[in-house]
Order: structure tokens, then C-alpha cells, then sequence
């Protein structure tokens, strides 16, 4: 029989088996516990983007052996990635299933779609389900099914439930249409869904099966929900040649500088030539005010010759400001943030932004030994300012016109050189902020911290004031004495994540505590505030202004001081 590389198809009738004449059959040597019963994953991480891929067996016996598989990928649409059930890794998630009968955990471990080990979810009851709960918006395009360790024991079918806890408790329970699986002679089974599904709070899963017993073992597949994680134009060319510029580049190649770009000159990718010059960057720009939350780089060739560059860090032009004032991105303990890239020319390397920044042009500043040409391409993730419905970072949450997150430094101005200009240590005025940043603990305040500066202070012989100068009125501090009993210095006051998150008075030396930043949304560097005239920003939100001898009317148009309606 041929055992040709075609038969190495998982679950196919035949296998291959390598032709004992070639010293190095091939059809990266990576680590898997294999049996012959049961396929085993080995995950890529990163994922490789590429146009072929070839498999080198390797075996410590001289035995002969013989390879089916499949190879599990998707097409580069940002709307196609795992989950994390199949590995076990998901965060702010909880699951629990119909009858209560199993932890969270357990029932998570049992649906884990490529786990040796795990028999697969089973109900104890005839309509049972699962139920998964987030933390965070996920978009789910399909869903990926595995039939269990038992051959008698799977799902052909399912439904769907989408909603809240408060939708249950009323009863609201409309199931959508019935989805069915095909395996097709494998073990595996994709359901992509037309129209994606927003799992914003919780989602039910019920299960079908023609055969004896149902079995679940399952992967969500999609990407965070959000309007403002779109790739902004560079692939697709919505940001035209105009918009870009270089220093340092080959001029004829800077609009190769685009995510997947591949032409048969040679050249794949912006070309940086040889140079001893550190001051060398590549810039985009745009009209209207964008909310910046990733940037995604590629290497390329030169003359067909792989190349890529080695790190690069980001900067950004203020707002508002001449041509020199830029700034760089930093990380959380204020030092350059440096974005390290994939050694190879066809990898995409993700890069998210923790604290989302806004402007109108970036650059990209490569920072790689330049002995020899480098090839760049590029593309940056959000959204216009006036489509966000994201305009804080991944780990800031959005509260009342603020975004809050916290800084790992202690010293004066790291919130307004680790956010964006004009943030400053959080104004807790009123219960509603201190309960918001209790609510948002697990995600907002970093694991290794558990004192978090504030914006509170009390100089020597004064009183007690937030950053912009208002009076305490609300307040958690927790005192032995009274105010009056404290050190006659200044006090600096710092939440207690041990302690409830009340407030705990120090010296305002620093000692390894961490800061939580709060930063306003200017509302007028958009378009959506509605304003005829001119748009004011305030703290937290922004008011119309009209020019001489115009008043707003009873919107936020202006009209002549005589108009009379009639």
C-alpha cells in the first residue's frame, strides 16, 4: 500500500509511514506524548502565519512509526481565536453546570477539548446544560466540538442561550435555532456562526445527541467584543501612501510597510538599509483623532531573503502640542516599553497596549542592529475617537468620564508619564468611586501590590485636599486617634487592599506601593458632543459655548441673542 505523504490525514484509513531510503524524510521538532488511539495537540505559540508548512518526524527508536494529523488554523480576520477552554486558560471566567453537581473548575477541566485525560462533560439529567460566565465582552464565530473518549458518547446538535442572571430569574429563556455538528469522519467538528454572538454577560449550552449518551468537549472560538479593536487600514490600505512617512527608509518601499504584504520584486516589506543612524522611525498620520489599543508587526524578505527586525519601541505626538513634543510608551513602572518581534519574516507579532493613548500620529522607532537591511510591516488596532466604545486600556476600566488603572511607581508624576498628559493619583470624592474600584479590584489592581497611593494629601498646617485642590468631604480613612492626633508633616494616604480598601494615612516617603491613575476623557477631541461652536471640556464631561452675542438654544445649537421661537 502507498503510505505516501496523502495518507497522513487524522482518523484516515491508512497512516504514513516514511520511505526507509531517505536519510531525512520530512512531510522544528516539537514535544507531544502521542498514542495511537487518541490524537494529542501541540500547540504553536505564537500561532506561525505562513503559506506552507512541513512536518519533520522525529523518534528515539528505530523502530519503524508511522503520522496522521490535522493541522488546526484559520484564516488572519482577528475575529478567530481560541478562547482558552481547550487549554485550560481563561480568565474572569466562571462555569457551572445544570444540576450544580461539579466546581466550577471541574466542569471547566471536563469540557477541555484536548485533554488525554479528560472523559468530556457528561449531564446528569436529560436537559442538562453549561453555562459560562465573563467578565469581559467575547464575540463567538463558531464553536469547535471533539467527540469524547468513549466512541458511543457525543454531541450531534446544540442550542444556544444568550443573556443575564437578572433575564433568568424572570424567566426569559429564548433559545436560538438548532446547530448541528459534522464531524466527517474525524473527531473534530467546526460550527461557524453567519452572524456572530455577543457573550457579554452568560451563555447556556444545550447539548443534543442521537446517540446513547451526550458528551461535551468544547472550544469557543472568536475575539474580544469591542468596536474599537478594528485593524485601521494599513492591510487593507484604508490608510493611503499620503499618510506615511519614514526616516531612514528605502523611499520606493514605504508603502510595503503593510501587514501580509507580497510582491515577486524581492522586496516584502519597508526596507531599512544599513546604517550607523539610531534616529530612525516610520510615522503615520491621520485627520481625525484615533484611540490607539495594539500595533501588529511582520518581518520580511530582501532579495528573497528573510529579514525582520528585532524590537522597536512606540511614540506619539501630543495633542495640542508643537512638532517636538512627542512621547514614548511606557511600561507600567515608567520605562520604555520596547516591543520585541518574532524572528522570522512571516509571524504576526500582537502587541496590546495596557493603557490605550490618543492621537493623531505615530511612530515607530526600530531599535535593532543595523549592520545589515531590515525589513518592517506594520498595522495599528482601534478606532476614530468618535466611534470608540473602548477608550480606556485593556486593564483600565471607564467610570463617570475617567478611566482608572494603576502604576507600579511611586513617584509624583508617574501617572501623568505613564498615562496620558494630565493624569494624576485617583479623586475618590464619593462612594460610588470607592465602591466602583473595590467592584473592579481583581482586574484594575495588580496581584503582586496591595497599597494603592491615592490622590490625597495634607500639606504641613493645612487640611486634608485631593489633587485639584477640593476639600475632603467623603472619606475611609481608618485612624487610631483623630486627624488632629496625626504627625505634624505631610501625610499621604494610600487604600488597603488587605483592609477592605480603606484609606491608611504614611509620610509620603515612597515604599514600594503602587498608584491608581485617573485620567478625564476630553470629550471635544471628537465630533459627537453635538456643539455648533466650540466644545468645553470639564473634568468628567463638557458643556457648548457660543461666540458674542449667541446663546445655546434648548440644544446645544447656537442662536442670535433676538431669535424668537415661534
Amino acid at each position: 500500500m502507498d503510505h505516501g505523504a496523502s495518507h497522513a490525514r487524522l482518523h484516515g484509513p491508512s497512516a504514513w509511514v516514511p520511505n526507509t531510503n531517505d536519510p531525512q524524510p520530512a512531510i522544528t521538532v516539537l514535544p507531544g506524548i502521542f498514542y495511537s488511539e487518541c490524537p494529542q495537540p501541540v500547540f504553536l505559540d505564537p500561532p506561525v502565519w505562513t503559506f506552507g508548512l512541513r512536518i519533520k518526524p522525529v523518534s528515539d527508536s528505530n523502530d519503524p512509526f508511522s503520522l496522521r494529523l490535522e493541522i488546526l488554523g484559520c484564516q488572519d480576520n482577528d475575529c478567530d481565536s481560541e478562547f482558552g477552554t481547550m487549554r485550560g486558560r481563561v480568565e474572569g471566567v466562571s462555569v457551572k453546570e445544570s444540576d450544580d453537581g461539579g466546581t466550577s473548575g471541574s466542569v471547566l477541566a471536563a469540557l477541555r477539548a484536548f485533554d488525554y485525560y479528560t472523559t468530556g462533560w457528561i449531564p446528569k439529567t436529560p436537559n442538562g446544560w453549561v453555562q459560562i460566565s465573563v467578565s469581559e465582552p467575547f464575540r463567538m464565530s463558531a464553536l469547535i466540538l471533539r467527540k469524547c473518549i468513549d466512541p458511543g458518547t457525543r454531541i450531534d446538535s446544540f442550542r444556544l442561550w444568550f443573556g443575564s442572571n437578572k433575564m433568568i430569574e424572570a424567566g426569559e429563556l429564548n433559545l436560538t435555532q438548532i446547530f448541528y455538528a459534522e464531524y466527517h469522519n474525524t473527531s473534530i467538528s467546526r460550527v461557524n456562526f453567519t452572524v456572530p454572538f455577543e457573550l457579554v454577560d452568560l451563555a447556556r449550552f444545550y447539548p443534543m445527541s442521537t446517540s446513547t449518551h451526550i458528551c461535551l468537549r468544547m472550544e469557543l472560538i472568536g475575539c474580544n467584543f469591542s468596536r474599537c479593536s478594528e485593524r485601521l487600514g494599513m492591510e487593507s490600505r484604508t490608510i493611503d501612501r499620503k499618510q506615511l512617512t519614514c526616516k531612514g527608509c528605502n523611499e520606493t518601499t514605504i508603502d510595503q510597510a503593510r501587514l501580509h504584504h507580497f510582491d515577486s520584486t524581492g522586496f516584502t516589506g519597508c526596507v531599512l538599509p544599513t546604517t550607523k543612524d539610531h534616529d530612525i522611525w516610520f510615522q503615520f498620520a491621520f485627520k481625525d483623532v484615533q484611540v490607539f489599543h495594539a500595533i501588529m508587526s511582520q518581518g520580511g524578505f530582501v532579495n528573497g531573503g528573510p529579514t525582520f527586525i528585532t524590537r522597536f519601541k512606540v511614540k506619539y505626538k501630543l495633542l495640542h502640542s508643537g512638532k517636538s513634543l512627542w512621547r514614548e510608551y511606557k511600561n507600567g513602572i515608567g520605562e520604555t516599553m520596547y516591543f520585541e518581534n518574532v524572528p522570522d519574516p512571516y509571524t504576526v507579532s500582537t502587541h496590546r497596549f495596557e493603557r490605550a493613548f490618543f492621537s493623531r500620529t505615530v511612530r515607530v522607532c526600530p531599535d535593532s542592529d543595523m549592520t545589515k537591511p531590515r525589513v518592517i510591516r506594520l498595522e495599528l488596532v482601534g478606532c476614530r475617537l468618535d466611534d470608540a466604545d473602548k477608550v480606556c486600556g485593556d486593564r483600565e476600566f471607564l467610570h463617570q468620564g475617567f478611566c482608572y488603572g494603576v502604576v507600579d511607581e511611586e513617584s509624583p508624576s508617574a501617572c501623568d508619564q505613564i498615562f496620558i498628559p494630565g493624569s494624576h493619583p485617583a479623586d475618590i470624592k464619593t462612594s460610588s468611586i470607592q465602591g466602583f474600584i473595590t467592584s473592579k479590584s481583581e482586574t484594575l489592581l495588580h496581584d503582586k501590590d496591595d497599597r494603592f497611593v491615592i490622590g490625597l494629601d495634607r500639606e504641613i498646617g493645612g487640611e486634608f485636599k485631593w489633587t485639584d485642590g477640593t476639600p475632603l468631604d467623603y472619606s475611609q480613612l481608618a485612624l487610631n486617634g483623630s486627624v488632629d492626633e496625626l504627625p505634624n508633616g505631610r501625610v499621604c494616604v494610600y487604600m488597603d487592599a488587605y483592609a477592605c480598601f480603606d484609606w491608611k494615612t504614611y509620610d509620603c516617603m515612597p515604599q514600594k506601593r503602587a498608584i491608581i491613575c485617573q485620567y478625564d476623557i476630553n470629550e471635544c477631541l471628537g465630533t459627537h458632543h453635538g456643539c455648533t461652536y466650540e466644545c468645553s471640556n470639564t473634568p468628567g464631561s463638557y458643556y457648548c459655548v457660543c461666540q458674542s452675542r449667541f446663546r445655546r438654544d434648548t440644544g446645544n445649537n447656537c442662536i442670535g441673542n433676538c431669535h424668537i421661537n415661534l
